[in-house]
């Protein structure tokens, strides 16, 4: 590009910044016209250019200005440790808030408690009431009070209704006068208020009921019938107890027999003497007592019991049992009346004088039939007799529970299963014979006894009609019982007659 076409450029972009200037300041008459017309207009160019030197003096600089902060983006731990803070000062406001209401129910509970009976009585000998018209015309009426008449009056009948504001068309005089309150409750207390009389008494008849007409197949019993028939009476049926029967496969009629004489351990004399010093010492009876050995299997008890003097009787279902417990008592040249019986099916009333029955000879059925053995144990003893039992104690037992176990009888070996059914309290014992005779085969035998606990076997006594009056755990420690750790209950019982 030479010189001339460089000027002639020049001049182009000169002339029309002139006149881009021009048309400004005609713009710029043009808005100041119209701001000194309509007293408003925008700022132009030209005015927003003409700032003063001192103007620009007075403006602040970059430095002045304060510089903006930034803002911090936090990451999200720190997000999550301010929500944990707010949870926090929630819960803390929440529990503050929580304290202040408890605080204000306990002294409200600590104030003294109104009287009831005051403030009826107070609501019922209100009489004289404070009334205000609603006419302001009437100044006779306005502030004061009137009688109204008392609702005792009639006993609780009607009463006659009092009219508050007169009439509109009656005169003053003629308005009706309220009834007077009865004298009986015109007599004020100290407090200056009506006494109310004492209600009338109802009628007795009202309440006397009708005797009802029995249905087909009802019977109708007296309060002594009833009395008989509920939980403890002599007539109590148990139908909760019969409800709880489990199978019964009938064991204990087979499984005491010539096999079982194998399995009894042989008891040392003075094992024996030990447990029958117990039991004299329990029962309190002098010798000469009639005493009845319940189950007495070989009569070892009974044996000894004998040897000091009581009159004994022995009663097992067992015949092989008795058989041996009668030559026992034989060569101990002891008479003792052993019975070939039934526990469930005592039929003796009120001839014995104490009554036992050890080494777990209780239990052998469901609770009903065990319940059925103490009300027959409870018959057959007379009045203020004593009743010892002793079984396991199945908190003793049960940490050892499943047990599987060798051991060795007379001329054979066993081995004992043994497991606690815990919906039942039943304790479960598989035992399998192998005989040293090779010629007999194996055979086992199942046994099934209804454990209890002290408290099971405490209440099941008391609703036989007995008051229990010891517990003990063992028999070297009368009168003492250690709970989970004593490997026996033994009760002794009562029968109380007033």
């Amino acid at each position: 590009m030479d010189k001339e076409e460089k000027n002639t450029i020049g001049n182009e972009s000169s002339m029309d910044a002139d006149e881009l200037l021009k048309d400004l300041d005609e713009e710029d008459d043009d808005e100041e016209y119209s701001e000194s017309a309509n007293g408003v207009g925008a700022p132009s160019l030209a005015r927003m250019l003409s700032v003063s030197a001192d103007s620009l003096a007075g403006m602040p600089t970059v430095r002045d200005l304060q510089p903006v902060p930034a803002v911090a983006i936090k990451s999200k731990a720190e997000l999550a440790t301010d929500a944990d803070t707010l949870a926090k000062e929630a819960t803390e406001s929440a529990d503050k808030l929580a304290k202040e209401m408890q605080d204000s129910a306990d002294k409200l509970l600590k104030e003294p408690a109104l009287n009831l009976d005051r403030v009826l009585d107070d609501n019922n000998r209100n009489s004289i009431r404070p009334f205000v018209s609603t006419n302001k015309s009437s100044s006779a009426l306005s502030g004061e009070r009137i009688a109204v008449p008392d609702k005792s009056e009639g006993a609780y009948g009607s009463f006659p209704a009092v009219s508050s504001v007169p009439p509109a068309n009656s005169s003053p005089s003629a308005t009706a006068v309220p009834p007077a309150p009865p004298a009986a409750a015109a007599a004020d207390d100290n407090q200056g208020r009506a006494t109310l009389p004492p209600p009338p008494p109802m009628p007795m008849a009202s309440m006397v009921s009708k005797a009802r007409i029995l249905r087909d197949g009802e019977q109708a019993y007296t309060p002594e019938q009833l009395k008989d028939m509920l939980a403890g009476g002599k007539n109590d049926e148990a139908p909760d107890l019969a409800a709880l029967k489990v199978g019964d496969n009938g064991w204990y009629n087979q499984i005491f027999n010539e096999d079982y004489l194998r399995t009894i351990p042989k008891s040392e004399p003075r094992q024996t003497r030990r447990e029958a010093r117990f039991i004299i010492d329990r029962l309190g009876l002098e010798p000469g007592a009639r005493v009845l050995d319940l189950a007495c299997g070989t009569g070892r008890h009974a044996i000894e019991l004998a040897r000091k003097g009581y009159d004994m009787v022995g009663l097992d279902l067992s015949m092989v049992m008795l058989k041996r417990a009668l030559a026992d008592a034989q060569n101990a040249k002891q008479i003792i009346k052993f019975i070939h019986g039934d526990m469930q099916k005592l039929s003796f009333k009120a001839i014995f004088d104490a009554i036992y029955c050890v080494q777990t000879s209780f239990g052998y059925f469901d609770d009903l039939r065990n319940f059925r053995v103490l009300q027959g144990v409870y018959r057959a003893l007379k009045p203020n007799g004593v009743f010892l039992i002793e079984t396991i104690n199945r908190d003793f037992l049960v940490d050892e529970l499943p047990l599987r176990l060798w051991w060795k009888g007379k001329d054979c070996k066993l081995l004992e299963e043994i497991d606690l059914e815990h919906t039942t309290g039943i304790l479960r014992v598989k035992r399998s014979f192998v005989f040293d005779d090779s010629s007999r085969a194996p055979w086992e035998q199942n046994i099934n006894i209804r454990l209890y606990t002290s408290h099971e076997l405490r209440a099941l006594l008391m609703r036989a009609g007995f008051s229990v009056a010891e517990l003990s755990g063992d028999y070297s420690l009368p009168g003492a019982f250690f709970g989970a750790t004593s490997p026996r209950i033994i009760y002794v019982a009562e029968k109380l007659i007033n």
